[in-house]
């Protein structure tokens, strides 16, 4: 087993999208606060596979707006899930200020 003792971790940039937040400040602020991300399961997209009442599912994300540079077909194509995380990373990029002459990462993640 390794000994990660004296190894250092730099953190140049943060994104989340989570089930009571669309950004880092958003979560944190709901953290502070107590607000609890799980509350009602109303996603449709599960064809009856899922028997439950409660979830912490992630709402009201415009993928557009996160995510300009990818097409209306990619889009189609991609999960809920995968546009979460590409959202997120995205948000992780603007964050440590890595947009100016390099792709944005939603270029690199969804090819056709």
């Amino acid at each position: 087993m390794r000994n990660y003792e004296g190894d250092h971790v730099v953190i140049s940039g943060m994104g989340a999208i989570l089930a009571n937040a669309g950004s880092c400040e958003e979560a944190w602020r709901n953290l502070l606060k107590g607000h609890c991300g799980v509350d009602r399961f109303d996603y449709t997209g599960t064809d009856g596979l899922l028997h439950t009442a409660l979830a912490a599912q992630t709402r009201d994300t415009d993928y557009r707006a996160l995510l300009p540079d990818l097409s209306e077909r990619h889009l189609r194509k991609c999960s809920r899930d995968i546009l979460v995380t590409m959202a997120a990373a995205e948000m992780a990029v603007r964050d440590a200020c890595l947009c100016g002459e390099t792709p944005s990462i939603s270029f690199h993640l969804c090819h056709d």
